[in-house]
């Protein structure tokens, strides 16, 4: 088994009260969020925060709350968008971390050992 990991535990607690917040919300709170998140999501620096708060919305919220907002769908089709150019760009993100890491594997086998380290 592996040890606790202290972030997975810290994001968990978090989503956790973040859900006890956002269950006591009413379907006009709700409604009015949606039209929030549809906004935040549209930027990169606030998008995480919003697709937590969706996230947590769908949990926990009932489906009228969420239905009941004004142009549903069109709050959907646009939150839509912009989470799957996020995804990508996460994705992107994420290879070139890969190729960061290969280039400096491929640099200390060029180098060679440093001072103090074995071959």
């Amino acid at each position: 088994a592996y040890p606790p990991d202290p972030a997975a535990a810290a994001a968990e607690a978090a989503a956790s009260a973040l859900d006890a917040y956002v269950g006591e919300w009413s379907a006009e709170d709700a409604a009015r969020i949606v039209g929030l998140l549809r906004d935040w999501n549209t930027n990169a620096r606030n998008c995480h925060v919003a697709q937590a708060v969706l996230a947590s919305m769908l949990r926990v919220l009932p489906r009228a709350h969420l239905t009941g907002a004004p142009d549903w769908a069109g709050l959907l089709a646009a939150l839509e968008a912009y989470t799957e150019r996020h995804f990508q760009r996460l994705d992107r993100l994420h290879e070139a971390s890969y190729v960061a890491d290969m280039t400096l594997q491929s640099m200390q086998l060029v180098a060679g050992p440093a001072d103090g380290e074995e071959a």
